[in-house]
């Protein structure tokens, strides 16, 4: 029987020494398409620009891995949101939706007061957890994908200042903590995932 290690998740603002563990994150979380993303402009030279990396800390022996990658555009008031991804062995766990729920909380302290995105129709998952997050439908990009030509929904937040929004996000994040606290995860995954 494999033993259990203590952990915890850690999300902070993404450092250029993160770059490398958030390309080949994106690279196996989005299959259909390279992103080809310049994270280094990205975090140095565009003002606009906000990341955050996920990490897995395990106590036993010490040791810090990067899972996950979030980042918007703040444009005004609006944050448009540019990525999120976990690494395809640590998805289905809720880590996506705690990278979303810490981008929004991240943006409100700049003073976003929306959020939008891009996705493809065929993102099912990725759609529900919008819509749990209250993001709607409000136009469409026609084969948006150069990949395969796929369109990208446009979906967006009602305001995030209103006490509604606030309340949802709170219970969400409780909800989270509690989904979080049962996770049971063997060490040895590490480095049988590659």
């Amino acid at each position: 029987m494999m033993s259990q290690s203590h952990y915890s998740f850690r999300i902070d603002n993404m450092t250029l020494d993160d770059i490398p563990g958030a390309v080949a994150i994106e690279k196996a979380a989005y299959l259909s398409s390279d992103p080809r993303r310049d994270f280094e402009y990205e975090l140095e030279r565009n003002r606009l620009a906000h990341y955050l990396s996920l990490h897995v800390v395990f106590s036993e022996p010490h040791q810090t891995c990067q899972i996950g990658v979030s980042g918007y555009w703040l444009i005004g008031e609006e944050a448009h949101i540019i990525t999120i991804a976990v690494d395809p062995g640590w998805q289905r766990l809720g880590l996506g939706e705690w990278l979303l729920l810490n981008l929004l909380e991240h943006a409100q302290t700049r003073h976003a007061k929306v959020a939008t995105l891009e996705v493809r129709p065929s993102n099912q998952r990725g759609i529900a957890l919008y819509q749990k997050y209250r993001f709607r439908e409000v136009g469409r990009r026609f084969a948006y994908y150069s990949d395969n030509g796929e369109d990208a929904l446009i979906l967006t937040t009602p305001s995030l200042d209103t006490p509604e929004y606030q309340n949802m996000l709170t219970t969400n994040k409780e909800e989270l903590w509690l989904r979080s606290a049962q996770l049971r995860i063997d060490r040895i995954a590490i480095h049988t995932q590659g």
